[in-house]
């Protein structure tokens, strides 16, 4: 094991002081995305796009879940989510701080876990 000299202490220590900072400046921004979002888990054996529309801004954003996987989806105000293949919608309302969904995609329809 070979051992660090003083220099090379030092910079590491001014490394980790950078990432923390960094990390405290953007947890404000990142945690309302984690702690309103939605998990779309895909049960099927093929995957399936769906369609997230925002209900607030009424934003949309396509995308793929695969097979046996989990796709991320933030529902901060509300979305509806759409199975492209089968036209299956979900609507979900606001969520409350702290709670989270889970729909799960089976034989291409959608439903609340």
């Amino acid at each position: 094991m070979t051992s660090l000299d003083p220099d090379e202490i030092k910079r590491v220590k001014i490394h980790m002081k950078i990432i923390i900072r960094t990390l405290i400046v953007l947890l404000p921004f990142i945690l309302p995305n984690i702690i309103h979002a939605v998990s779309v888990y895909n049960s099927d054996g093929r995957p399936h796009g769906i369609e997230v529309t925002d209900i607030r801004s009424g934003s949309q954003q396509i995308m793929t879940v695969y097979t046996t996987s989990t796709a991320y989806v933030r529902c901060r105000y509300g979305c509806e989510i759409k199975a492209l293949e089968t036209d299956d919608t979900i609507v979900l309302e606001p969520q409350t701080f702290g709670s989270s969904k889970t729909v799960v995609i089976g034989d291409g329809m959608l439903r609340i876990r």
